[in-house]
């Protein structure tokens, strides 16, 4: 007869680590920076065991590789049915996954607790007519500033080169514009592209001729909402190093405490 497994009272701390591993991943800095916030790491992974449990009989969590050194935790199809996400957030990652789990991750729950979280166009059908087409495959954002909420997409850096960079921007930015989703937020200079990246030189460089160039190849339908001249700064964008990023992109050993 099959052993039950280990039955485990969730906190509401337990369960907002369930919901970091529903959006990306967890680790313990996230752990500690997202959810502690002024707890020690030791602390952060001892929540992360009591999650985890026993291989092979994990209960809520389970861990897989994250880059050389590193180890990081997703849902099992029990964890995912707490906070009922979907089957692809208990599946295995691979790199492209890793990565950009890693930095939507960061940047929702490590970077400003509390202040940024993803929705999908679909749960807002009053607000979104999305009915007809597809989605953008980049996450969407909303934070609350202390005067009026913001939105954006984000978009990671993969290493691929800066024309594909761009390229990824202006198609993200062009299907938006299209289906005019965003377009009060854009007209407020509410509506943020954000670009996350794995090192200070990418940042610069992406800061030097992304806005630009984006601005210089959507013209036309920026036009119609905003005022002339179009300028690199009518459309908000944020650039953030992400911490420990490089290592998954580059695979090599990270410099973070080990995991």
């Amino acid at each position: 007869m099959p052993r039950r497994k280990k039955q485990v009272r969730l906190t509401d701390r337990d369960r907002l680590v369930l919901t970091m591993a529903s959006v990306g991943m967890v680790t313990p800095k996230f752990v500690q920076q997202g959810v502690l916030q002024r707890g020690s790491l030791d602390g952060a992974r001892s929540i992360i065991r009591r999650l985890v449990g026993r291989s092979p009989e994990y209960l809520y969590l389970r861990p897989e590789p994250l880059d050389g050194d590193r180890v990081c935790y997703r849902l099992t199809h029990r964890g995912r049915r707490v906070v009922n996400a979907s089957r692809e957030a208990a599946t295995p990652l691979k790199k492209q996954g890793r990565i950009t789990r890693y930095a939507v991750t960061w940047f929702i729950f490590a970077d400003k607790p509390g202040h940024r979280r993803l929705f999908s166009l679909r749960d807002y059908p009053d607000l979104f007519d999305v009915r007809d087409g597809r989605l953008p495959r980049h996450p969407f954002f909303i934070a609350q500033s202390p005067d009026e909420g913001t939105a954006g997409v984000i978009l990671v850096d993969h290493n691929a080169s800066p024309r594909r960079m761009l390229h990824k921007t202006a198609k993200a930015l062009d299907k938006i514009l299209r289906e005019g989703w965003f377009d009060d937020f854009l007209r407020r200079g509410r509506f943020v592209i954000t670009v996350l990246t794995f090192s200070d030189q990418r940042k610069l460089l992406y800061e030097g001729h992304l806005p630009r160039e984006t601005i210089r190849r959507l013209g036309h339908p920026l036009s119609r909402l905003l005022p002339l001249p179009l300028t690199e700064e009518s459309v908000p964008f944020m650039f953030r190093v992400v911490p420990g990023l490089e290592s998954i992109v580059t695979n090599t050993p990270s410099l973070l405490d080990r995991q």
